[in-house]
């Protein structure tokens, strides 16, 4: 009879630690389905924390790229000026060599002509 009070013990605790496994599993449970609440909520205001910072690298990004083109537009603008100053300057010195021959040849004429003149005088 011992033996049957005791095995009917056995299986009360048995049964008595099978309950509370199960509520202790339960309560993990019900624990993880909160703290997988929580990480979801967490995960998406980082997701939008993540996107907000996203559009505003892509604005910046898309100031850049405007700036960078309006500063290759200036730059081929600027280019082109100094062409067109680097053959304004070649042409300027043309005329510059061309003066300086006229000058030379006035200086010689008008040395010719006061020989001239002092001949004239001195026969006068």
């Amino acid at each position: 009879m011992y033996l049957i009070c005791l095995s009917r013990s056995a299986k009360l605790k048995a049964m008595v630690n099978t309950a509370e496994v199960l509520d202790w599993i339960s309560r993990i449970c019900y624990n993880i389905d909160i703290l997988d609440v929580v990480f979801l909520k967490e995960v998406e205001g980082m997701d939008k924390q993540i996107l907000e910072l996203l559009q505003k690298m892509d604005s910046r990004l898309e100031e850049h790229s405007q700036i960078l083109r309006a500063l290759d537009e200036r730059t081929e603008l600027i280019s082109a000026e100094v062409e067109n100053l680097k053959h304004e300057v070649a042409e300027t010195k043309g005329e510059v060599k061309s003066l300086r021959k006229d000058l030379n040849a006035v200086e010689l004429i008008t040395a010719n002509n006061w020989s001239d003149i002092v001949r004239l005088k001195a026969l006068k």
